[in-house]
Formats: C-alpha cells, structure tokens, sequence
C-alpha cells in the first residue's frame, strides 16, 4: 500500500493560503492555529489581534501555542489579558498552560493567585489542571503538602 510522504509543517504551510476568504472566529482558529504550530508567533500574534471575535479556543491556541514555543511570558500575559478584557470563562486548558507558564518562569505568586482561583470557583482540579499545580509549586519551591492537602489528585 503506497502511503503519502510524511510532512513537516513548514511543508504543510506550503499547500495551504496565506490568507482566508471567510472570516469567521473558526476559519480564524484554524489559521492561527496552523502559524503557532510552525513557530510562526509574530504572524500568529498579527492574526489573532486582528480577529473580531475571540472565542475560548482563539484564547487557548496562543496561550499553549506560546507556551510550547517557550515564550512563557507572552503566555501569561495574554492569560492575564484574556481575564482582563474578555467575559470567557478560563477552561482547563487556559488554567493548566497559565499554570505550567507560572511553573516555566518561577512565578510562584501568580500561581498561587490562579490557585485561588481555582479554589474559590470550585473549578476540578484533576487530571492537566491538578498536574500543572504540581508542576508549578514544586517547580517554584512551593510545599507539595500543602497541594496534598487541597485534595488534588494527581493522574499519570
């Protein structure tokens, strides 16, 4: 059976358009989505400022997308921005990459701040979320009692 070649996305970039004839929030998503996977965070960044609606997808693209390109700063700045000046609700993807970008940058008080959060919305704490709090307290020095003891439960 003939398989096609494997593609990097560089390649991949190649057979789509630069550009986007519908501009709806999903063939946004789509577009930046594709850039940050490549690297491309200026590109990415000029899209997604340019996007008339976000949605909590647009919002969670940049934020992981910086995070796994290791800009960890400009992921918890957007966090902080899409808190700031939208009405989205953070799901378990903002909070699990806010907290990982607070684990990468040894930010131990905005963490503790997005635990709060976490807390006092009563937001599930298992599975990437409760991860990512590991991750980050143990990271920035914090007590892994202290996690323990707010009854999060780690998950392989």
């Amino acid at each position: 059976m003939c398989r096609p070649p494997k593609m990097s996305s560089k390649d991949k970039m190649a057979i789509y358009p630069v550009s986007i004839v519908v501009k709806n929030t999903l063939s946004w998503n789509m577009l930046i989505s594709l850039h940050i996977q490549t690297g491309q965070v200026d590109l990415t960044l000029a899209q997604f400022e340019q996007m008339n609606a976000r949605d909590i997808v647009s919002w969670n693209t940049m934020i992981t997308g910086y995070n796994k390109h290791v800009f960890n700063i400009l992921a918890l700045n957007l966090f902080s921005k899409m808190l700031e000046e939208s009405s989205l609700e953070p799901d378990r993807y903002t909070l699990a990459s806010g907290l990982s970008a607070c684990a990468n940058l040894g930010e131990l008080n905005v963490g503790k701040q997005i635990h709060a959060r976490l807390i006092i919305t009563e937001f599930d704490m298992s599975g990437a979320v409760g991860n990512s709090l590991i991750c980050m307290y143990s990271q920035c020095g914090g007590v892994l009692k202290k996690i323990v003891s707010s009854g999060i439960h780690p998950q392989p």
